[in-house]
Formats: C-alpha cells, structure tokens, sequence
C-alpha cells in the first residue's frame, strides 16, 4: 500500500465525567478496509502523536491505529475539576475511544503509564483482544518511582521565548536520551503550546495534584498480567531481570519478553526493527530481536 492511501485524521470526542465535559483528541492513521485496529496510548506526558511513525507504518500495512491524547494533555481539554484526573477517568477516555473506533480486532499498544492504563482496563472490563503490546511497563509502579513523570512537571511552569528554547529544554527530558535527534526533535515540539508570550510544555499544571494525590500508591503490573488472556508482547528498552521474565511467562496466553531494544532512554516505535517487531506481532509471526549481549528472543 502506498502511503498517499493512508488518511491520517484527527477527531474530537466530547466526554462528559460526571458534569463536566471535556474534549478528547484523537489522532487515526486510517488504510483503506483495515485488518485490525490497534490502539495506542502514550505515557504520562506524552501525546498520541508520539505514535506518528508507528502508526503510519501499519496504516501502510492495513492496521487502522488510534491514538488518544489523554484529558489534560496535546489537543484535548483539561479537566474543569483537578479532582477528576483519577484511573477511572482515563479508562472512561479509554473505553470511549475504543467503542467509537474499533475494528473486529482490538489491540492493545501501551507506553509505560500508558500501558499500566491498559493493564487495568483489561482487568476491570475483561473485553476481548487480539492482542497487548506494553513498553517500558515495570511490575511495580508508582508517581514516586517513574522519574520521567517528575521531570516533566519541572518544565510545565516555564515559559520559553521561542520554540527552540522550548524543544532544547524538552530534550533534556530522559526519556529521549539516545533517541535519533530527528525524531526526539519532532516529538519535543509536539510536546509544547502557543501561549502569549512565547511557548509552554503542554501538559495541564493541575496534573501535579493528581500526582502528589497518587504519591505512595504502588499498582502491581505483574499481578494484573494474570488477567490477560490474549497474545501478549512485554517490551523494555532496558535489559529484562528475572522477575519480569517469570511474571511475562506466568501470564495465561503465550507470552514473548524482549529487553535491550533502546540504547538509553525509553522505547519510541520509531526504528524499523522496533516497527518490524510490532508488525510482526500483529500478523502472528515469530521475528527475533536479539538482546544487547544475548541470543535472539
């Protein structure tokens, strides 16, 4: 399929949590008679748009590829009430976008926060999937623990005079470290806002609430992978320790675990053996990566 075929779109739902209501961004890489749809969600301050290079990559290969901004970050709205950024509130978004969107195959693709959101939609709905995809997802995870989290809330109050400024201090962000300038360039300036004078990172300030309301509470992704029951792919961009391989081998579907994919940083779906990797996942075949130092997985 030739790229000119993919239409990429960008929708706008409008969700009401409890009285409030707020618009929901929403990012489609749309192929003509799609195989699947694969839904991918960023991390906690990341946009849909993080997923460009992956989705227009399946789009090519016949994969519709939905990619949200979550409330209070890129294009859509902030949340009237601070208290409402909570898990439910995301798995509303979540269930929303995938009820309006979805395909007769549902994937899951998930980035750290993003992906612990997907853990707990499938515990908590138990909908069928074709498949989860998790990057960067650690067994036990918390605000306290997840330092790219922290560091984003430290630029949200600057204001920057130009947008480079702005793309420089995004840059310094972890979780580009190592990542080809090209593309940690082109994410960086999706990451900020037109805000007179000058630019802002585009994340809603009151989301350090939620995180300070959030400090102290542990979710364990290991028990949660009990509750998945399709095809699971566990992804890290750092090297895999035991624990993780016995959680990912413990859970009740076929399971592949690959670490070492990303020199430093975290994993972006932006080189084409991370892309092949994915696809073949999709299309249900074995595509060996092999690990830093190891054999192939």
């Amino acid at each position: 399929m030739s790229e000119a075929e993919v239409a990429v779109i960008r929708r706008q739902l409008m969700m009401q949590i409890r009285q409030d209501y707020v618009p929901v961004s929403v990012l489609i890489f749309e192929p003509p008679k799609p195989f699947g749809t694969v839904f991918c969600l960023h991390d906690f301050h990341g946009v849909g748009a993080d997923f460009e290079i992956l989705g227009r990559f399946l789009a090519e290969n016949r994969f519709r590829v939905v990619c949200p901004d979550m409330p209070g970050r890129g294009q859509s709205g902030v949340m009237p009430d601070p208290q409402r950024y909570t898990p439910s509130t995301y798995m509303a978004v979540l269930m929303a976008v995938v009820e309006k969107f979805a395909t007769r195959r549902i994937v899951l693709l998930g980035k750290g926060w993003g992906g612990l959101l997907h853990l707990l939609l499938i515990k908590r709905m138990q909908f069928k999937l074709s498949g989860l995809i998790l990057a960067d997802v650690p067994l036990k995870w918390s605000v306290d623990t997840d330092l790219t989290i922290h560091e984003g809330l430290a630029i949200v109050p600057k204001r920057f005079a130009t947008l480079d400024s702005g793309v420089a201090a995004v840059l310094g962000l972890t979780e580009f470290a190592g990542l080809d300038e090209p593309v940690a360039s082109q994410m960086a300036t999706r990451r900020l806002r037109p805000l007179e004078p000058g630019f802002a990172y585009h994340l809603d300030p009151a989301l350090e609430e939620s995180v300070e309301r959030a400090s102290g509470r542990y979710y364990n992704a290991g028990e949660m992978l009990q509750f998945v029951t399709s095809r699971l792919l566990y992804l890290s961009s750092a090297p895999l320790t035991e624990q993780q391989r016995e959680a990912v081998s413990a859970s009740p579907k076929p399971a592949a675990a690959i670490g070492s994919l990303a020199p430093g940083g975290r994993l972006h779906f932006s080189r084409p053996s991370e892309l092949m990797l994915v696809l073949g996942f999709l299309l249900a075949r074995k595509m060996p990566v092999r690990q830093a130092g190891g054999p192939a997985v």
